[in-house]
C-alpha cells in the first residue's frame, strides 16, 4: 500500500480527516468517488477530483527500481582518489587578520594590485603626453 501522504495535495492534515472517513491509502483515494471526498470537511468537488487523480498518475508511475552500484575499476578509484594537499600555503591557510595586524604595528599592508593599477596608470598618462604633438606657437608679426 501506499501511504496517503505521498498523494500530491495530501499533507499531515488533510490524511488525518481523510484516515477518519477511512480512506488510509493513494489506493483508497483513486478508488474514490468525487462524491466520497467531497463529503471530507475542506474537499470540495473541485479539490476532491483533483486529488483522485493525483493518486491515480502516482500509481500509475511504476517503481523506482533500486540500481546496482557498479564495480569499482582502475579508472573509477584513481578519479576518487581525494588528491593531496600541496606544500604552497594558499589564501586560506593564512591567518585572516595578518595585514590588518601588521598595519597596526606600524608596518606598511601592502596590497600589490593597487600599487600595480597605480604604476599603469601613471605609465599610459605618459605615454599619452609624449604622443601628443607639440603645439606651435604661430609669431605675430
Amino acid at each position: 500500500m501506499t501511504e496517503i501522504t505521498q498523494v500530491s495535495g495530501i499533507g499531515q492534515a488533510a490524511a488525518v480527516l481523510l484516515k477518519e472517513q477511512g480512506l488510509t491509502s493513494a489506493e483508497d483515494l483513486a478508488a474514490a468517488s468525487i462524491q466520497a471526498l467531497s463529503a471530507v470537511k475542506g474537499f470540495g468537488p473541485a479539490r476532491a477530483a483533483r486529488i483522485i487523480a493525483n493518486a491515480q498518475q502516482l500509481l500509475a508511475q511504476p517503481e523506482p527500481q533500486p540500481q546496482p552500484e557498479p564495480e569499482p575499476t582502475a579508472e573509477r578509484e584513481k578519479a576518487t582518489e581525494t588528491p593531496q594537499p600541496s606544500a604552497k600555503k594558499t589564501q586560506e591557510d593564512k591567518p585572516k587578520g595578518a595585514k590588518k595586524a601588521k598595519a597596526a604595528k606600524g608596518g606598511k599592508a601592502k596590497n600589490k594590485s593597487k600599487s600595480k593599477a597605480k604604476d599603469k596608470d601613471k605609465d599610459k598618462a605618459k605615454k599619452k603626453k609624449a604622443s601628443k604633438p607639440k603645439a606651435k606657437k604661430d609669431k605675430k608679426p
